[in-house]
C-alpha cells in the first residue's frame, strides 16, 4: 500500500509513532502561550488566541524549520541507508508541515471556541491539574534559583557542560557500534552439510536426526525441510556448497512476546545438541535477517584472495583456527573446503590416435552417454511440452566403473571399444564451490556475532588475522557488516554535517546574528550525555538508528533553545536588562518547554520499549531521542541562558573596543 507515493511499511509506521510525540510540540507551545495570556492578563478568548499565536509564531516556525532542515538531507542518501531511512524522513516531513499548519491556524481557532463559555469544565480541569501545576511551579522556582546563581559563576557552568560533553563521547565510544540492532523475528535457518561423497539417502538419515532434536523445542511452531539442490534452486542458509550433501531447515518459533527465551538462546542450545550428531561436516544456524543487507552473507567475513586453491585452503584453515576463540564470535565456518572427491580422467593419446579418436570425441561420448543429450520434445494430449533426453539406463551409469564401460566406435579398427581402453583414472580432492571476485579466486571464513557489539568483535578478529603471514600475491581482508557499517556511518555523518550547517544558516537568518545561533546549537552536544546514559541503561550499542536519532535531535532540541532566546530577545527589545530578561524567559517559557519535551518523550515510549514485533530495529532511535531530549531539556534552561549571557557580554566588550 502507498500513501503520497510513500510505501506504508514497518519504516513508515515507525515514523508515524515517532511523529505522534514530536509534531504536537508546536501545538503545545502555541496553546500554552494562549492560555498564559488568557489566565494572567484576563484577555478575552479571541484576543488571547490572536496575541498568543502571533507572539510565538516566530519560535514555532523557526523550530519546525530547523527540524525540516535536518530531515531533508536524509531524503538524498543512497544505498542501504537511503532505502531504510528515506521513507522515515519523508513521512516525518509531511507530519511536521501538517503540524505547523495545525499549530498556527487550527489551535488558536479551537482554543477560542472551547475557552468561551466553558467555565464549568475549566473549574473541573483546574482541580484535576492543580497538583501538576504546583509541582511545575516548585520545579520552575528551583530552576530560577539555580539559574540566578549560575549567571554569577559562568565559568563553573562552562566547565561542567564541557565535562558532560566529554563524558558523553567517552560513553558512546565504550558502548560499541552495530550496523542495525539484532531482531528476534521468530524465524531461523539451519543448514547441514554431510561429508563429501555422501548420497542423498545418507543426508536424509542425518536430517531426520536433526528434525527430531528441533521438534523437541517447545517454542517451535513448524519446520520445513529440503535436501539436495537442483539447478535454479536457492538457499538462504549460508552453508556454501550445494548438492546432495546439504540439507536446509526453516524453523518458525512462537512470537518473542509469547516466550521466555530469545531466539539466540534457542539457537545456542540447538548448536550444542546438533553438533553431537555424527556425519555432520558443516552446521550453520542463523536467524532471519541476521545481516542488515541481504547481499551481505554474514556479519563477520574474512576474505582470502589468491590464485592457488591449495594455498587458499591452507590459509582458510589457519584463519578459522585463529578466529574461533574470539569473544562474541559465533558459528564460524568456511565457504568451501578441499574435500570433494573427484575422478580425473586422462586420455592415453597414443592409443586414442590408433583408434582414430581425439579428446573432444571422447569427452562428448561420455557426456552423451552418462548425462544425456536432447532428442526432441514430446507433446502431450493437453498441449504440454516435455523435453526428451536420451542416455544410458540407470543401471549402466550409477557406479564409478560405468564411465569406463561407455562404448565408442573406432574409425580405424571399425569396431566398438570401451573407453576404459584409452582412459586412465586418478582420484583427486577439489573444492565443491567456485568463488571469485573480479575473476580472482576467493575463500571466505564467515561467522555471526552475539553478546558483543560488532565493532568490538571485528576489531578482535582483525587483530587475530593480522598476525597470519600472507604469501606474496595473497590478501586477507575483513569484510561483512564492518564494511557496510563504515559506508553507512560516512553517509549519516555527512548528513549530520549538512544538517548542522543548514540549521546554523537558518538561525543566522532568523536571529540576524552570527553568534546567537551558536548559543542555540550548543543544546545539541548537551544532549549527548543523555543519549549515552539512555543507551547504557537500555543495554543498546550505537547503531545506524541511533545516528539517525542524533540527526533528529539536531532539529528537535534546538526548539527549546529557540523558544528561550526568542523571548529573551523580546524582553530586551522592551527595555529589560540582559540577566533579568534571561530570568524572565526561563520563568515564562519553562512550562511550554517542559510540556513539549514531555510530549515527545511519551510519544517515543511504545517504540523504545519494543511493544510491537519488529520494533527492535528502531527502538535505539527512540531511546536516543528520549535520552537526548531529557538531558537537553534539563540542561538547556541552565546552560543555554548562561552561554547567551557570556556570549552577549563578550560581544558587548568587542563592540566597545571597536568604537574606541
Amino acid at each position: 500500500m502507498k500513501l503520497f507515493n510513500i510505501e506504508v511499511n514497518m519504516v513508515t509506521l515507525t515514523a508515524i509513532i515517532l511523529a505522534v510525540g514530536m509534531v504536537v510540540d508546536a501545538s503545545v507551545v502555541v496553546l500554552e502561550n494562549i492560555t498564559r495570556h488568557y489566565e494572567e492578563e484576563k484577555l478575552t478568548p479571541f484576543k488571547a488566541a490572536v496575541k498568543g499565536a502571533r507572539e510565538i509564531q516566530f519560535a514555532v516556525v523557526a523550530g519546525n524549520a530547523t527540524t525540516l532542515s535536518v530531515l531533508i538531507p536524509l531524503l538524498f542518501l543512497y544505498g542501504f541507508v537511503g532505502k531504510t531511512f528515506g521513507p522515515l524522513a519523508a513521512t516525518l516531513i509531511i507530519a511536521f508541515i501538517s503540524s505547523l499548519v495545525v499549530a498556527l491556524a487550527l489551535v488558536p481557532i479551537l482554543t477560542e471556541m472551547v475557552t468561551g463559555g466553558q467555565q464549568r469544565w475549566e473549574n473541573w480541569a483546574a482541580k484535576v491539574s492543580n497538583p501538576w501545576n504546583k509541582a511545575m511551579d516548585y520545579l520552575r522556582n528551583g530552576y530560577l534559583w539555580l539559574l540566578d546563581h549560575s549567571l554569577r559563576k559562568r565559568w563553573m557552568v562552562f566547565l561542567s557542560a564541557g565535562l558532560l560533553f566529554i563524558l558523553g563521547l567517552v560513553m558512546l565510544r565504550d558502548l560499541g557500534m552495530e550496523l542495525l540492532p539484532l531482531m528476534d523475528g521468530g524465524s531461523s535457518f539451519v543448514t547441514v552439510e554431510t561429508p563429501s561423497g555422501s548420497s542423498l539417502d545418507e543426508t536424509e538419515t542425518v536430517m531426520q536426526d536433526v528434525e527430531k532434536i528441533i521438534l523437541e523445542e517447545p517454542n517451535v511452531v513448524r519446520i520445513t525441510n529440503q535436501m539436495g539442490f537442483e539447478p535454479g534452486m536457492h538457499s538462504f542458509g549460508g552453508g556454501g556448497v550445494q548438492g546432495p550433501t546439504q540439507g536446509y531447515i526453516s524453523i518458525t518459533l512462537t512470537p518473542r512476546t509469547e516466550r521466555d527465551e530469545s531466539i539466540w538462546q534457542i539457537q545456542d542450545r540447538l548448536r550444542k545438541k546438533l553438533s553431537r550428531i555424527p556425519n555432520i561436516q558443516n552446521l550453520v544456524i542463523r536467524e532471519s535477517g541476521s545481516t542488515a543487507k541481504a547481499t551481505t552473507a554474514s556479519s563477520i567475513i574474512v576474505s582470502i584472495k589468491g590464485d592457488d586453491p591449495l594455498v587458499l585452503d591452507s590459509l582458510g584453515t589457519i584463519v578459522l583456527k585463529s578466529v574461533r576463540d574470539v569473544d562474541g564470535l559465533v558459528n564460524p565456518y568456511r565457504s568451501w573446503r578441499m574435500d570433494q572427491r573427484n575422478i580425473a580422467l586422462t586420455l592415453n593419446n597414443d592409443r586414442a590416435l590408433e583408434m582414430g579418436l581425439n579428446p573432444a570425441m571422447v569427452a562428448g561420448q561420455l557426456v552423451q552417454s552418462l548425462d544425456g543429450m536432447p532428442s526432441g520434445v514430446f507433446r502431450g494430449s493437453l498441449g504440454e511440452d516435455t523435453p526428451i533426453r536420451v542416455r544410458y539406463a540407470p543401471d549402466y551409469r550409477s557406479k564409478r566403473q560405468d564411465a569406463f564401460a561407455v562404448r565408442s566406435i573406432s574409425s580405424q579398427a571399425g569396431s566398438i571399444i570401451p573407453l576404459g581402453a584409452i582412459l586412465n583414472e586418478k582420484e583427486i580432492l577439489v573444492k565443491g564451490l567456485v568463488t571469485r571476485e573480479n575473476l580472482e579466486p576467493k575463500l571466505e571464513v564467515l561467522a555471526l556475532h552475539q553478546n558483543r557489539p560488532l565493532n568490538f568483535v571485528t576489531a578482535d578478529v582483525n587483530s587475530a588475522v593480522s598476525h597470519i603471514p600472507q604469501p606474496s600475491g595473497y590478501k586477507i581482508e575483513l569484510e561483512g557488516e564492518e564494511k557496510d557499517m563504515a559506508e553507512s556511518r560516512g553517509e549519516l555523518l555527512g548528513a549530520m554535517g549538512i544538517a548542522l550547517v543548514a540549521v546554523y544558516l537558518l538561525l543566522v537568518a532568523q536571529f540576524r546574528s552570527f553568534l546567537h545561533p551558536v548559543t542555540v546549537l550548543m543544546s545539541v552536544p548537551l544532549s549527548l550525555i543523555g543519549v549515552s546514559l539512555a543507551l547504557f541503561v537500555a543495554g543498546k550499542p550505537v547503531s545506524m538508528p541511533v545516528l539517525v536519532g542524533l540527526i533528529l535531535l539536531v532539529g528537535i532540541v534546538v526548539n527549546n533553545s529557540i523558544i528561550l532566546i526568542d523571548f529573551i530577545r523580546q524582553r530586551r527589545e522592551e527595555g529589560a536588562q540582559r540577566q533579568q530578561a534571561i530570568l524572565d524567559s526561563v520563568g515564562t517559557r519553562f512550562r511550554p518547554i517542559m510540556m513539549t519535551s514531555f510530549s515527545t518523550i511519551v510519544g517515543m515510549i511504545p517504540l523504545a520499549f519494543e511493544w510491537a514485533l519488529g520494533a527492535e530495529r528502531f527502538s535505539p532511535l527512540a531511546i536516543a531521542v528520549i535520552g537526548g531530549m531529557t538531558a537537553s531539556t534539563f540542561l538547556t534552561m541552565i546552560v543555554i541562558p548562561v552561554l547567551y549571557d557570556g556570549f552577549d557580554a563578550l560581544s558587548s566588550k568587542l563592540n566597545k573596543i571597536k568604537v574606541e
